[in-house]
């Protein structure tokens, strides 16, 4: 069962056999749905989620550096700060800071994601048509925001490019791109069309009844 959603796959030069490889675009998580909280200020300015994943929480000083650079942005948003909380004494008027978000159901309320690029970040920004900001840390993430940036769904940020001073821009340019826009439309369509976990539940219960 492979998570690589179509818009996102290399041209094989061999393809895989169906009958041992099968590709699921809409294979996301439910959860029940997710009521933001209210801001003081920009109440109905777009809304941001940003989580890196435990690994990217435990940064504190970078997430620091990140919240800093977003309080006067006219933007709202969520921030995943992981087991670290109690290290945020004070927070803008446009952030909410939170220890867990049940991710898919807030990501439905979101115009927009910043993450690191792990592979259930990835598709569920894609399932839910979202563009991404990726600032990865390791491993598949930097596959993965950089093959976002080739087919226009994404920024990468490099972390070694200082990437929380390219964030503000990189969000502007993202929020206003129509274009990005329209071809993340088609992904979640075609996406939550797919019925990937239903599809992933037929696939094995073929296998088990063999």
């Amino acid at each position: 069962l492979l998570l690589s959603p179509t818009p996102m796959r290399y041209p094989r030069r061999t393809p895989l056999p169906a009958e041992r490889y099968l590709y699921l675009d809409g294979c996301v998580r439910s959860e029940a749905p997710y009521i933001p909280p209210q801001f003081p200020r920009h109440d109905d300015a777009p809304l941001i989620y940003v989580s890196f994943g435990s690994l990217g929480a435990a940064d504190v000083a970078m997430m620091r550096r990140l919240i800093d650079a977003v309080a006067q942005l006219p933007y709202r948003f969520l921030i995943n700060v992981g087991a670290y909380r109690e290290h945020y004494d004070t927070v803008p008027d446009n952030v909410y800071l939170d220890s867990w978000f049940p991710q898919p159901a807030v990501l439905r309320e979101c115009q927009l994601f910043v993450h690191h690029g792990g592979n259930n970040s990835f598709c569920e920004a894609l399932y839910h048509g979202l563009p991404s900001v990726i600032i990865p840390y390791c491993w598949d993430g930097h596959d993965n925001a950089r093959r976002a940036e080739e087919v226009g769904v994404a920024r990468y940020l490099p972390r070694f490019e200082d990437p929380i001073a390219a964030l503000p821009e990189a969000l502007s340019e993202l929020l206003a791109d129509q274009a990005m826009g329209q071809r993340l439309a088609a992904v979640r369509e075609q996406m939550q069309a797919s019925r990937g976990t239903e599809m992933a539940a037929r696939a094995i219960l073929e296998i088990c009844a063999d």
